[in-house]
């Protein structure tokens, strides 16, 4: 490709050394009759080798260029409240292939709303990690898929351990950041940075190095660059962990700060982080999703309820023993008759010594919420009738329902619970030791019944009976609605995957068609810079052609006389408007052919001079002689002819371009009212009046200027 270009424009050089000027009519002509080559050809030549070079540079990008990982990660816009992100079935296998292949995800479907922190509770090995390098692109799911609803979709990620670098500072890190996930310069995101660097609250410690600064305020740093550049999707994995309570909350307050208009996922081993912060829980275990919801819907739904703690007063030294126990025995008889005036399915959880704890359920036996309000009136009332010194009710914490979920999973069948919560059966302790059944529970079997004991067996007997047959119907209910839905789920599933295939195969197309636009943008960057050269080129050659006529003068409309000798003619002249000019300073003159063959004006003399200087004393003495004689200007008579008065012209020897500017200069300045127009050493020059500036015109794009 150089060396046609460099053919190119060496063939136009000889054109214009031979004087002819290279137009479009020797497009396809060689300077000499000797060359086979021509402008054309080498213009042609340069087109086929960028083609060629195009198809060899798509070929090694198509074939051997690095290739990107296909996702299962699909972007769509949505303007109604749908959630921010869908993961919808998603399944993951390490080693498939292998003789032991490892299920990390099974199944997964979670919805993630859009402003609100979505917490992933689970022991390690849950799959947490998988799921959010799923999420972030960085493994691919084996089955399932994810729609980001998002018109820009950006990403932050805080990984579990700390992405800094030691010798740069908090701002550093920022504004870095900044200016990668904008791709903006560094004045551009100085706003952003400042605002973040206000979150974090670092003060003077903001220009430090991060190697000086505590584990704690490095993790907080680190958290937030994962919102920097206004990401629509957040992943944050383990962010307080190896971190001080203090340090805790501060990146706690953070969050909270920061998670307006965002989606946000968070894993975390702290329950207490994921009940404060959480708007939703997904609790996994061992690769699938088994409870969904708000940290309070969890702890009513899946908890065990209030527990009831009562304390007595100290007994004195001088009681007896048994007496102590029987009188214990009352009065939780007594706390536990009063308690179920107003929750009826309240129990006793354990008896030691002086405290009494008895289970306060959220919901009674009709599903109906406990009044919990009333049962603090009530012992308050009750409490010098009962002789208890204070009392205080604990709700469920997360940590304990997280642990029951687990056990449960993990539990064989033959552990049995109770019914009215979900931890296993335990023996009730009495003070010093002394092993007692707890009151409330079943007695043990004995020589006689009465009535009521009759009547309850029977009633937990019908209970059993009744929940088995529910259990039952439900399970027929489901495997019919299974059976019927089967012929349906695989259509679907057909239908899912042909869309799936459809998307990918519009993203092949997309892709390619993007290449070719950059392919197609660097040839024209290309063509730009090629046009830009020539016309460098042919501006020097224009300067280099005028010049060479720099010692020139073009004297016109002199009449033409078969015997007559230009050197006298050019001498007259000179003697005519008084400068000092004699045939020895005549280098050589001559007359040259019309650019017009159909004018009716003679042929124009072109004289050469010995120098530049002489040119210029016999040019200004020209137009000195016209300035001084407006009635009778230089004309034909003052060079010896005879007959009209025809006006002579003496001006600078301009090249064919220039002279071709030099026309239509004065043709758009008669139009505009110009009232000089002329030429300074092969510069064109016009100006407006007497008082106004000059204007050069160099090219045809300068005429605009006139005006």
């Amino acid at each position: 490709m150089s060396s046609s270009l460099c053919y190119a424009f060496l063939y136009i050089t000889r054109f214009e050394a031979h004087g002819s000027g290279a137009g479009w009519p020797q497009l396809w002509d060689a300077p000499a009759d000797s060359d086979d080559m021509s402008i054309g050809l080498a213009a042609l030549m340069m087109l086929v080798d960028a083609a060629i070079y195009l198809a060899i540079g798509w070929t090694i990008d198509r074939y051997f260029g690095i290739k990107t990982i296909k996702s299962n990660i699909t972007y769509c816009t949505t303007t109604d409240e749908k959630a921010g992100v869908s993961i919808v079935n998603i399944s993951k296998v390490y080693g498939p292939r292998s003789r032991r292949p490892k299920l990390a995800l099974d199944n997964v479907s979670i919805e993630l709303q859009k402003g609100q922190i979505t917490t992933l509770l689970g022991h390690n090995g849950a799959g947490k990690t998988t799921l959010i390098k799923i999420l972030t692109g960085m493994l691919r799911p084996t089955s399932g898929h994810v729609s980001v609803r998002s018109a820009r979709a950006r990403l932050g990620v805080c990984p579990q351990r700390d992405v800094l670098l030691t010798s740069l500072s908090a701002r550093e890190h920022v504004q870095l950041y900044a200016r990668l996930n904008t791709r903006l310069p560094a004045h551009q995101v100085s706003h952003e940075v400042d605002r973040m660097l206000e979150v974090l609250s670092l003060g003077p410690v903001s220009s430090e190095p991060v190697s000086r600064l505590s584990g704690g305020t490095r993790r907080r740093l680190c958290v937030a660059l994962a919102f920097i550049g206004q990401p629509n999707l957040v992943f944050l994995d383990e962010p307080t962990a190896g971190v001080d309570p203090a340090a805790r909350r501060d990146i706690w307050s953070m969050i909270v700060k920061l998670k307006e208009d965002r989606t946000i996922l968070m894993t975390t081993h702290h329950l207490d982080e994921a009940e404060l912060l959480s708007d939703q829980i997904v609790i996994m275990h061992k690769g699938q999703v088994h409870t969904t919801g708000s940290p309070i819907e969890i702890k009513r739904t899946l908890g065990n309820g209030y527990k009831l703690t009562v304390v007595y007063p100290d007994r004195a030294p001088d009681h007896d023993e048994t007496w102590e126990e029987t009188s214990q025995e009352e009065k939780t008889k007594q706390l536990l008759t009063v308690v179920r005036d107003v929750v009826r399915n309240a129990n006793v959880i354990d008896v030691n010594g002086l405290e009494v704890e008895i289970g306060l359920p959220f919901f009674d036996v009709n599903g109906i919420n406990n009044n919990f309000l009333q049962v603090c009136t009530v012992l308050e009332a009750a409490q010098t009738a009962l002789g208890f010194k204070s009392y205080s009710m604990d709700c469920s914490s997360l940590e304990q329902v997280f642990f029951n979920i687990c056990q449960r999973a993990d539990a064989p069948n033959g552990i049995e619970y109770c019914k009215n919560d979900s931890t296993p059966i335990r023996n009730v302790s009495m003070s010093r030791g002394s092993k007692r059944q707890a009151i409330g529970s079943p007695s043990p079997p004995s020589s006689s019944y009465d009535k009521d004991d009759i009547r309850s067996v029977i009633k937990e007997i019908f209970k059993e009976e009744l929940s088995e047959m529910l259990v039952k119907i439900n399970k027929t209910i489901i495997s019919t609605i299974n059976q019927e839905l089967e012929p349906l789920k695989k259509e679907m599933q057909g239908i899912r995957d042909s869309m799936y295939f459809m998307n990918e195969k519009f993203e092949d197309i997309k892709k390619e068609q993007e290449t070719s636009k950059e392919s197609v943008k660097k040839i024209e960057l290309e063509n730009t810079e090629l046009r830009s050269t020539i016309e460098d080129i042919n501006e020097r050659l224009i300067n280099l052609e005028q010049q060479s006529r720099s010692n020139n003068l073009d004297v016109q409309c002199v009449p033409e006389n078969k015997n007559e000798n230009v050197y006298s003619i050019i001498t007259q002249l000179a003697r005519v408007v008084n400068c000092e000019i004699n045939e020895k300073d005549i280098s050589h003159s001559t007359r040259i052919a019309k650019s017009n063959p159909s004018s009716t004006r003679p042929r124009s003399i072109i004289v050469q001079l010995a120098s530049p200087r002489l040119r210029d004393q016999l040019l200004a003495a020209a137009i000195k002689y016209n300035q001084a004689n407006p009635l009778d200007k230089l004309n034909c008579t003052h060079l010896g002819y005879a007959g009209p008065k025809a006006p002579v012209y003496v001006t600078e020897h301009l090249s064919p371009t220039n002279r071709a500017l030099h026309a239509a200069t004065r043709i758009k300045a008669k139009e505009m009212s110009y009232k000089y127009v002329w030429v300074r050493n092969g510069r064109i020059f016009v100006r407006k009046n007497d008082g106004a500036e000059y204007i050069q015109i160099k090219s045809k794009h300068s005429l605009s200027k006139i005006v």
